[in-house]
């Protein structure tokens, strides 16, 4: 994927103030493998 273009998004929210961050979906994948609450502690 082009983490260059998740990065322009988290940005552009960060910029409003929207409060919703941005994770790149690999991340919360290899998260779910090793713990199920992993979705909950990657938004953290």
């Amino acid at each position: 994927g082009d983490s260059s273009c998740l990065m322009h998004i988290g940005g552009g929210l960060s910029r409003i103030r929207s409060g919703t961050r941005t994770l790149h979906l690999a991340r919360i994948l290899a998260a779910t493998r090793t713990t199920p609450d992993a979705l909950t502690e990657a938004a953290a």
